[in-house]
């Protein structure tokens, strides 16, 4: 227990130097405990021979090595992960994340907007939705209120929490749709006017 003590100042003192325990009993809880705390390995003294020594320090010099740039990586990841979020979430097109089935597991704000529904309510659901990156289509939603707007939608291939998944961008087009219609109308209204006498 003493030894466990010692090796627990040290650490505190160099937490970025690997460590290995040499105790005098063969104490399984010890040895597991002293890892479970941080070091590298537990050798009992009177097991030793040289060559194992040098082993077990390579080893524990590698496996530290491995972990440190495991935990270098998962730092980026959620850095990186953090950073889209952001900017999805402050995209002003509406945003759905959908696993590879089509349930969605990320809406932002402008997406609440379009669907007229909050965060909560959409989590969960299954969005249908071109999965051909590149290619657009417009998609129309059914809102509460018998709304119904058009969306042109964008689909790419993304990761979300690990997984493989689906990024939808939703641009809201029904106020160029309505114009669109409108000149429409209007052009084929005069078109009728002047072929009329």
């Amino acid at each position: 227990d003493q030894g466990l003590d010692t090796f627990a100042k040290i650490h505190r003192w160099v937490p970025n130097v690997p460590i290995v325990v040499l105790g005098n009993s063969a104490d399984e809880a010890l040895a597991l405990k002293t890892v479970q705390e941080g070091a590298q390995d537990y050798l009992v003294k009177s097991h030793l021979n040289p060559n194992m020594l040098t082993r077990v320090l390579l080893y524990a010099v590698e496996r530290y090595r491995l972990l440190t740039e495991l935990q270098e990586r998962t730092q980026q990841f959620q850095s990186s992960e953090a950073r889209l979020r952001k900017i999805i979430e402050k995209n002003a097109d509406g945003i759905i994340i959908a696993d590879t089935s089509g349930r969605v597991r990320f809406v932002n704000p402008a997406a609440e907007v379009l669907f007229g529904r909050k965060a909560e309510e959409l989590l969960g659901t299954y969005f249908e939705f071109p999965r051909v990156e590149g290619e657009t289509a417009e998609v129309k939603i059914s809102r509460a209120r018998g709304e119904t707007p058009v969306a042109e939608v964008r689909t790419v291939e993304t990761e979300w929490e690990g997984e493989r998944a689906y990024l939808a961008s939703l641009r809201d087009i029904t106020e160029r749709k309505q114009i669109d219609r409108m000149k429409n109308e209007f052009i084929s209204t005069v078109s009728h006017e002047i072929r009329t006498p």
